[in-house]
């Protein structure tokens, strides 16, 4: 999913947001029902709330779960990504693994879904990521740490990048993925 400040307004598709949001709004309009959709993106789109919020607002799409990717696993970027696993509802299957928290409105997003990094300090303050990851440390591949820099205040480090993708990916089967 690419990624960038660019706002995209799409009134056939009734979207107004970032680019990655728009990307991910359209792959789970283009799925079919008990359609899975498989995304690479970057971990604002868990971190930030955008995908709680497209997940509410397409309420027969659900989130199954998440990796988070350590840094630098595409040449050329330290940036950290996620890999996540969508699914459309059918009329037999219509669960919603992890529920986002919904704030007073019902909008599936609130500031207490993000919690702060372990590992924060006074000189690397902690950064905020979505409270899907406590209790599935085991998804993410490597450990989560504060950079201090303004353009990637946190990173994901893995001695052995291959063998923690391979970890966080059975992590993530093991979790209890639907079975349909």
């Amino acid at each position: 999913v690419p990624f960038s400040g660019a706002t995209i307004y799409d009134a056939a598709h009734e979207y107004t947001g970032n680019l990655h949001g728009y990307f991910v709004h359209r792959a789970m309009l283009a799925l079919r029902p008990g359609g899975y959709a498989v995304l690479v993106t970057s971990r604002h789109m868990l971190d930030g709330g955008d995908l709680a919020k497209l997940v509410t607002r397409n309420g027969d799409v659900a989130f199954i779960g998440a990796v988070r990717l350590p840094s630098g696993v595409f040449s050329g970027t330290e940036v950290p990504a996620d890999i996540v696993v969508l699914r459309r509802n059918d009329d037999v299957h219509t669960q919603q693994p992890y529920a986002f928290p919904a704030d007073a409105e019902g909008n599936g997003y609130q500031a207490e879904d993000r919690r702060p990094v372990v590992g924060g300090s006074e000189k690397y303050p902690a950064q905020p990521v979505s409270r899907y990851w406590e209790g599935r440390w085991g998804q993410v591949a490597g450990r989560h740490t504060a950079t201090g820099a303004y353009m990637m205040p946190l990173v994901v480090k893995s001695e052995a990048p291959e063998v923690a993708i391979a970890h966080a990916v059975e992590a993530l089967i093991g979790s209890g993925l639907p079975a349909y």
